[in-house]
Parts: structure tokens; sequence; C-alpha cells
């Protein structure tokens, strides 16, 4: 071993006594030679990156750096550490002479030793920098990607709130870029979040549109039966026409959706091939196939005004618009066009039928003439003087229930509270005893309401929403006919036996067809009947005998035509072989020869056996009809037309439709976005 060997070694040994490498001192080999050592201080990052030269044997510009940048105990620690690394390291890194005295051969080991700790150490802390220099920048990348997607998507739902504002309120998206509007949000500091424009509106309006439209096509797909209600609705300041589409689901839940919305002015109206093409246009707008639709119904906004007034009801009533065009004079032209049934309002013909029926029996009972207004005088004072007593209702022009409602609420405030009535009839103390209903006009009031309850809880179930299925209609009328007969009977009338077996009479004479059965509509309404699940056959033994074996045999047919309709997707795809296909001819013989139907004897005997089934079974709700699967395709086809149209009234939204602006069909695309979508958007919601 020469002496610049030793020389050459001195350095690394002594460097390894200066700089630690973890706590203190990074080694920088590609900076240092054999006579100065470059190290990093450790205790400077990671805000500082400082690198310290000092000789190969010299820790003194080490230590100046630590007493003068980390302060006296920085240094003392260092010390130590040094201290400990120098006896670890041996005598031979203490002086330069000791390492010249040394063997050979333990001098090279040393040196070895020496490089491949330090080679190892300065790879470990590289790697570890390099790691978590790599998590620190991968965690900023996630919080910065994660506050950006928290920005989007507080953006994009405030987007949506601020359309479905606009929905709500029937307002233009131009309203967003109106300076009062935008400041009412931009003092609020809500910084992180872009005001959108219209257009951007315009494109979630359009998307949430073709959302609706692309769920209302599937739907008309899957579903073969639809029945179509046009209602015709009045408000102050236009004409509101309402195409609403109505069928049953698999799960055998009524479904009902807005379709179109038409609005004019008051002095505008539509003619019968205006519908119609409207109609035509909502086909080809949501692809419905015109056999789809088999039935429709059409009404007009009541006014019962005259009637209120033959009635002896004498107030002033809100003014109301009510629609005046005959629904009737476009009826034959969607027929004609659709081939469908017109299904007439149940609740219409009911309220028409007893509405006459109650103004001839008062007018023409002299008795009950004078009683029935002398009682209705006292009713027309206690409505004036409504602020008095607010427990009493007042009627309505287009409600003929509120005629029920307010009697019933006089009568009962009277049993409760009888001197405030009293005192609401006079108005003041004189006079009171002459004024205050008499004993008459007390059970009069008492025995009137008892005939109308019946009619009316009659009314409220056709109108309802549990029993919107046409089913319903026979169990109605002949439960309300039961009920009159039975009231009749068992109560003791002392002035209205008259009016109660008159009202019954009138409501079989305006459904006699329900009871007798002889045109088409109404034995579709038993096979509806039979098919609910609620009334199956326990409403027959009401029916003439003659006549219960003609509605077993048409619902007999029906669950045979719907079987056959289902198998024959099926045989057309089997019948049809490639000898027809070849010979044409042969398919035409085929198909000549018909000798009454598809079914077998066993499959007859099947549906004999199913019906038997399904009539003791016991169980009553929807899911029963899973287990008879005819039966339950019967059901969704039949059921489908609405009993009143009441029911789908009750979609539209009157309060909701004060800024509806007027437009007709000849508008432009953009038209048809701001307002009948917006329209068709809010009354679906």
């Amino acid at each position: 071993m020469n002496q610049n060997d030793c020389l050459d070694s001195i350095p690394m040994s002594q460097r390894m006594a200066i700089i630690d490498g973890q706590n203190f001192f990074r080694y920088v080999p590609e900076k240092s030679t054999p006579k100065q050592t470059v190290a990093i201080c450790l205790k400077c990052l990671p805000n500082n990156l400082v690198e310290i030269k000092g000789h190969a044997n010299s820790s003194s510009n080490f230590v100046c750096h630590l007493r003068r940048r980390h302060g006296s105990k920085v240094l003392e620690e260092y010390q130590s550490s040094s201290k400990r690394r120098r006896a670890f390291l041996g005598p031979s890194s203490s002086s330069t002479p000791s390492l010249m005295v040394s063997p050979i051969n333990r001098a090279n080991q040393t040196m070895n030793r020496i490089d491949e700790t330090v080679s190892g150490c300065n790879e470990s802390l590289i790697k570890l920098e390099t790691t978590q220099h790599s998590i620190e920048t991968k965690t900023i990348v996630n919080d910065s990607e994660s506050k950006s997607q928290r920005f989007q998507s507080k953006q994009k739902q405030f987007e949506v709130n601020l359309l479905q504002f606009l929905i709500r309120t029937n307002s233009s998206t131009n309203l967003i870029e109106n300076e009062s509007f935008r400041k009412i949000f931009s003092d609020l500091g809500i910084n992180f979040i872009r005001w959108p424009d219209s257009k951007s509106l315009n494109d979630h309006l359009r998307f949430q549109f073709e959302e609706f439209r692309n769920r209302l096509e599937k739907n008309f797909l899957d579903n073969s039966n639809i029945c179509l209600c046009i209602d015709l609705e009045s408000l102050k300041h236009l004409n509101l026409w309402t195409i609403s589409a109505h069928w049953i689901d698999e799960n055998c839940q009524r479904i009902s959706e807005i379709i179109s919305v038409k609005t004019l002015s008051n002095q505008s109206v539509l003619s019968s091939v205006e519908i119609v093409s409207a109609i035509k246009q909502i086909h080809q707008h949501y692809r419905i196939r015109p056999e789809s639709i088999d039935s429709f119904l059409i009404q007009n906004q009541m006014d019962y005004k005259d009637f209120l007034e033959k009635f002896g009801i004498h107030i002033a009533l809100p003014d109301e618009e009510f629609f005046e065009e005959d629904a009737s004079s476009f009826e034959q032209e969607l027929s004609k066009s659709f081939n469908a049934i017109r299904i007439e309002c149940c609740s219409k013909k009911l309220i028409e039928c007893v509405s006459i029926e109650l103004d001839r029996i008062i007018r023409e009972d002299g008795c009950l003439k004078e009683l029935h207004y002398s009682m209705m005088k006292k009713c027309n004072q206690l409505w004036c003087n409504q602020s008095k007593q607010r427990s009493v209702i007042k009627p309505q022009r287009s409600r003929w229930t509120s005629v029920f409602e307010s009697l019933k609420s006089i009568l009962e405030s009277k049993q409760n509270h009888p001197i405030t009535i009293d005192f609401g009839i006079n108005g003041d103390c004189e006079d009171f005893v002459s004024d205050r209903f008499t004993e008459k006009e007390s059970e009069y009031l008492d025995e009137l309401i008892c005939c109308l309850k019946p009619i009316v809880d009659a009314l409220k179930i056709l109108g309802g929403e549990k029993h919107a299925y046409y089913g319903s209609v026979i169990s109605v009328i002949y439960s309300l006919s039961s009920r009159m007969e039975k009231l009749s009977n068992i109560k003791q009338w002392k002035h209205c036996k008259d009016l109660g077996d008159a009202l019954n009479r009138s409501v079989k004479t305006a459904f006699n067809d329900l009871f007798e059965f002889r045109t088409q509509l109404s034995i579709n309404a038993a096979i509806a009947t039979f098919s609910h699940p609620e009334f199956k056959n326990r409403w027959l033994s009401l029916v003439p005998s003659e006549k219960q074996s003609v509605l077993m045999l048409s619902l007999r047919k029906a669950i045979i035509e719907e079987t056959e309709s289902a198998s024959k997707i099926l045989s057309t795809m089997i019948d049809y072989n490639d000898d027809d296909r070849n010979n044409p001819s042969n398919h035409l013989f085929n198909e000549f020869f018909d000798f009454g139907g598809d079914l077998n004897q066993t499959e007859h005997a099947e549906i004999e056996q199913e019906i038997f089934n399904y009539f003791n079974d016991l169980r009553k709700d929807f899911s029963i009809l899973n287990d008879y699967a005819r039966i339950k395709s019967v059901f969704r086809r039949y059921n489908a037309p609405l009993p009143s149209s009441y029911s789908s009234r009750k979609l539209i939204k009157i309060e909701q439709l004060i800024n509806v602006p007027n437009f007709n069909f000849a508008q432009s695309d953009n038209d048809w976005e701001q307002n009948e979508k917006k329209l068709l958007l809010q009354m679906n919601q």
C-alpha cells in the first residue's frame, strides 16, 4: 500500500464521521472530490436546499452552519452523534498516521465496507425522498381533482335547481340575464358558482324533456291499450287544452301522464280538424301506434251556475271563465281517425241525471218546494255572513259536490253551535227567534243530506285514484242503487221519501245500459269488473239470470281472444315455413281455412279452470293476478279506460298555471321548447 492510496482513503472514512446521511447532512458524491466534501443540510429541507462544502478531514464548515442556522441545541446533538460515529469507525478515522501503519488487507476491507455503507445509505435516502415526493404530488393532484369534481357537481346542481325554478314559475330562460335577478345570488358571495347563460339552461331543458319523451316512448311500446283524455279548461286569461294518456302497467297499477298542453287566448277556439291534427302530431312525437289508442274521453270544465240558482243558492260566487265549445263537435272526427271508442264520463252523467231529477221533484211538489226554498234562504244568509261562522263552507260553481259539503257544514255547525248559527242567520239580536231554523227545516236539511250522501260517495270513488279502473263503474252504480233502496226502506222519512225514490229511478234510467247489457261498451264494462280482483263476480247476483250466462260467455270469449292474440305472434313465425316462401299460394290457402278458433280442448278446459279458481280465490289485491296470467291480460286491456275524467283533471294543477303564456299550434320550435316543454315537465313532476 503506497502513501497515495492511503491519502485517497482518508477523506471517505473521515466523511463518515462528519456526514451521518440521516439526521444532519447527506453526502453528494457527484459534487465531492477526494479533497473536498459536499453535503446537503437535512435540517434546512424541505423549505431550502443548502449545500455545505468542507475539507475531507475537517468538520468546521458544517459545525458553523449548524450553529448559525439551527442553534446550539442542534449543534450539541450533531457533536454527540459525531462522537458515536467516530467510535463506531474506530481509531483509524481519527488521524492519518494510524491508517498508514494499518495492515493493507484490513485497510482495504474497511474502506470497502465504508463505501458500501455510504452508497447504500445514499440510495435509500434518494428512494425515500423520491417516494415521499411522489406521494405528496399524488395527494395534491387528487385533492385538486376532488375539489374540481365537487365544484362541477355543485355547478350542475345549481343549474338544475335554477331550471326547476323557471319551470315551476313558467318563467322564460331569459330571466337569468336580468341583472336584478343575478344580484340576488351575487350578493350572497358564492364565488365558486359560475353563472349559466340561457343557452346552457336550454340545453338542460332539452335534456330533461328528451328523458321524459324517451320514457313515454318505452311505456307506449310496452302497452297496447291506451286511453286518451282530452280536458278543456278555461282560466281567466286563457283556454287550456290538455291531452293525457292512461294505461295499466305490468303491476296492474294505473299510470297517467300529460303528453300535450295547448294554451289559447279566451277568444280563440280549436276546430275538430285542429284537435285531430294535434293528436296526430303527438302520435309522431311519441311514436304511438294508432291501434294502441282504443278509447278516449272528452271533458269540458263544468259550470253548475244554473243548477245552483235552480236549487235556491243565491249568493255572490267568484267569477270564473268556462269553456263553452261543445266537445262532441270533434268526437266523430276522433273516432274515425283513430278507430277508438268514446267513453262517456260516468261522473258527469251521474251529476246530470241527479240534478235534473232533483230540480223536477222540488218544483212539482208544492209543500216540498216551499220548505226547500225557506230552508235555502237561511242557508244563503249563513253563506253571506260566512265571516261570523267560519266552519260554514260556501258552494262553488265548478264543483257539484260542494253543494252537499256546504249543506253538511251548516248541519254540523247547527248541531254543535246552534246559537252562533241562529245569530249568523239573523245578523243581530232583533227578531232572533223568528229567523232561526224551524224544526221542519232542520229535519228536511238532515233528510236531504241523507239522500245526497250515497251519490256524493259514488262520485268520489269514480273520480278517485284508488278505483280509477273501468271495472269500478258497474260496481259503483250497482252499489249506489242498492244503497238508495235500503235507505228508502230503512229510514223513517218525513219529507224526502219521494225524493229518494225518484233519484234512485233516475240513476237506473241514466245507466240503464249497465243493467240491460245491450251494447258492446256495457259488456266491456262487465268484463272489466269480472277481471278486477276486488269485485270479480260478487255483483253478478244483481243481474237477471238470463243475462248472467251472456256475460260469463263474454268473459270466456275475451280470455280466448287475449290468448289467441298472444299465440299468433309465435305461430306466424312457425307456420310460415320454407314451402310457403317458395309457393305463396300454399300460405294463402292455409290462412283461408278457419274453424272458429285456434285453441284446442285442453286449452279451453284450462281457461274454465282458471276462471273457476280465480272467482273462488278469497284474495282481493292485484297481486293475485300474477297467478292468473290470462285474466291479468284481460284486466290490463278492459280496465284501461277511465271511469271518470275527474281523475285526469287532478293532474292539472291550476294554481301552477297563473303565469302560463299564450301560445298555439303555429309556433316555432323555440316556442315549443320555451312553453309546452316546460309545462309538460311541470305537470308531470
